[in-house]
């Protein structure tokens, strides 16, 4: 059984998180406390281990190879996730790790602007060091290396966030504990020094997932793990003697896109496994705009009938699979000739960032299709309340 769909979702200019075909209701009657990480074997009993103060969201502006960029790093217990983007060009580039120790930080690129981004993207060998990252810049060759050179930040119009989290496993049973269930969640709230205008949206946008009361998604995050628990233990009733018997897991994730100008924009990724031959994997993404206290939708951005993006969609597609001018779209999309217009968007400096999640356009074997367009092919489309936001003219 599927319980992923998608994270975030827009209604009523709110956001709230569709967890995905829940099984039970969820009540919210016990407790994690931001940056404590939960681990048991037992779902009945948990031991909270508390983190020192390592869980944070940081950003950086210098510059890789010379050229002007901007760098979101959040770290959350032993996990660390970040992105990037030069300044000239806009386009969201991932940072992920590779094994680190102490304040050395290897981090691998996921350029989201064209198929295979992980073959062709640098890795940085780098070191944090007070406000500062130094280090190299490499090509996916190990040939080119070049300078990174960043400085914290807090750029103006940003908001601090903090990061609530919780990590659990759970033994299907004494007689086999050899298969075990897991959930992990991780979330962003503004901190509580965090000075902000339009408080009760923000507050509601981000506090908000499965419906949970500002100041108890901490609870909130207690009880999914709970609730999954209890599914998996349910599902797999009776078959705890059998010879092949599935492990569970699921994974929900905020992370910084965007924090300036009064924007905050967040992916909101999730990964769901419930047996058979894979997991299943996606992400949403709020564009929030602090300044306004507006929750932006693609109506929002384009104005009239969204489908006159559908040319320049193709135009994306084509750039992102390489395709020569000979080679069909319809060759790499899953039963359609071209992409359909999607609402799952986000906002950057310089574009639009349309996502495909697995299956929507694409085989599994795919990931998740990003297609940038840039303001410049948007002229003529946008909505003036946009325009003006973005001072575009």
């Amino acid at each position: 059984m599927v319980r992923l769909l998608y994270f975030c979702s827009i209604k009523e200019n709110y956001a709230f998180l569709l967890l995905f075909l829940v099984w039970g209701c969820i009540s919210c009657n016990s407790s994690a406390k931001h940056g404590e990480q939960v681990q048991s074997t037992d779902n009945k009993q948990s031991t909270n281990t508390p983190v020192e103060e390592r869980d944070w969201h940081k950003q950086y502006s210098g510059t890789v190879a010379g050229q002007p960029v901007h760098v979101q790093l959040q770290k959350y217990g032993d996990e660390l996730h970040g992105s990037y983007y030069y300044i000239a060009r806009g386009q969201v580039i991932n940072l992920l790790p590779d094994p680190a120790t102490h304040d050395s930080l290897v981090l691998s690129e996921n350029p989201t602007t064209e198929m295979g981004g992980w073959e062709n993207g640098g890795e940085w060998h780098s070191v944090i060091k007070g406000d500062s990252i130094t280090g190299v810049w490499t090509d996916s060759k190990g040939k080119k290396m070049q300078p990174i050179r960043l400085k914290e930040v807090n750029p103006s119009g940003s908001i601090k966030l903090a990061i609530p989290w919780l990590k659990d496993s759970a033994k299907l049973s004494e007689r086999r504990k050899d298969y075990t269930v897991f959930a992990s969640y991780q979330f962003l709230v503004p901190a509580k020094n965090a000075a902000y205008d339009h408080k009760v949206f923000v507050d509601s946008v981000l506090h908000g997932p499965l419906g949970c009361k500002v100041g108890e998604l901490e609870r909130c995050m207690r009880s999914m793990a709970d609730s999954f628990f209890l599914s998996y233990r349910e599902d797999m009733d009776g078959l705890d003697t059998a010879e092949h018997v599935s492990s569970y897991d699921e994974q929900l994730r905020m992370w910084v896109l965007l924090n300036r100008d009064g924007w905050l924009v967040v992916e909101c990724f999730g990964y769901d496994y419930t047996g058979g031959a894979h997991g299943i994997f996606g992400s949403s993404f709020l564009n929030i705009d602090l300044q306004r206290g507006k929750l932006w939708k693609l109506g929002d951005v384009i104005e009239g009938d969204t489908a006159r993006l559908r040319p320049l969609l193709v135009e994306a597609a084509r750039k992102y699979f390489k395709l020569k001018p000979q080679e069909k779209l319809g060759g790499v999309l899953l039963d359609l000739e071209e992409p359909t217009v999607t609402d799952n968007f986000y906002i950057t400096p310089t574009g639009l960032t349309f996502v495909y999640n697995p299956y929507e356009i694409t085989p599994y074997s795919a990931g998740m299709i990003t297609l940038f367009v840039p303001y410049g092919r948007l002229y003529g489309l946008l909505t003036p309340e946009f325009s003006a936001r973005m001072n575009k003219k």
